[in-house]
């Protein structure tokens, strides 16, 4: 009877380490999975600081082009009234 019962709580503490084990590398896996996760957030949100730069920079070229044009239709206006 007492064998039975040692040989039970045997048992049970390996299915209890089994346990414990695959939980330790599911918890590493998810650790591995947050590192990316953090690497790929960094590296969008560096690219997103980039685009946000290019599209100032596009907006800037965009404004000076509309008031270059602005002055050419004037200039345009200005000689069509001299012939």
């Amino acid at each position: 009877m007492e064998n039975e019962l040692l040989q039970q709580i045997l048992n049970e503490l390996k299915t209890i380490k089994t346990d414990i084990n695959d939980l330790k590398e599911g918890q590493s896996r998810i650790e591995e999975k947050l590192d990316a996760t953090h690497t790929q957030v960094f590296r969008n949100t560096e690219g997103i600081e980039i685009i946000k730069n290019d599209l100032q920079n596009i907006n800037n070229d965009l404004n000076f082009v509309e008031a270059a044009t602005g002055k050419n239709i004037t200039d345009i206006a200005a000689l069509k009234r001299i012939k």
